[in-house]
């Protein structure tokens, strides 16, 4: 069955279509859920992939908080101002079932894009190796 992708700022997208994005980023078991719903909304753009209609994947362009910036910047030691890297790539999740097929690299593509060439950072755990 084909897989779709489709990206775009988070009101063009339902609040159902937002609640299973954020439900597939839970099932993920790597973020911090206090925050995640806030972090969707506020998001300069997500991507959803859908095989018959079934959510599979997802992704988001996050509008990282200034603490949160700021606090990865001291970890990392890397230079993360706002002017630099607005954004960051997030939230990037591909169902077990459709996985090993590029369908995260669609989904990255699909988010980035709506970066309009800005800086975009991202992070990930030393031990993802899948990421």
């Amino acid at each position: 069955m084909a897989i779709g992708v489709v990206s775009g700022i988070p009101g063009a997208f339902s609040r159902d279509d937002q609640r299973r994005l954020c439900e597939l980023i839970e099932a993920g078991d790597e973020v911090d859920t206090v925050v995640l719903r806030q972090n969707v909304e506020d998001a300069k753009a997500l991507a959803f992939a859908r095989s018959g209609g079934r959510l599979v994947g997802v992704a988001a362009l996050k509008v990282p908080r200034s603490s949160y910036r700021k606090r990865i910047a001291q970890k990392t030691g890397f230079d993360l101002r706002t002017h630099l890297y607005p954004f960051e790539l997030g939230y990037v999740f591909v169902h077990e079932s459709v996985r090993r097929n590029g369908l995260s690299h669609r989904l990255v593509a699909a988010a980035l894009d709506k970066a309009c060439g800005k800086g975009v950072f991202a992070t990930v755990r030393t031990d993802n190796l899948g990421m």
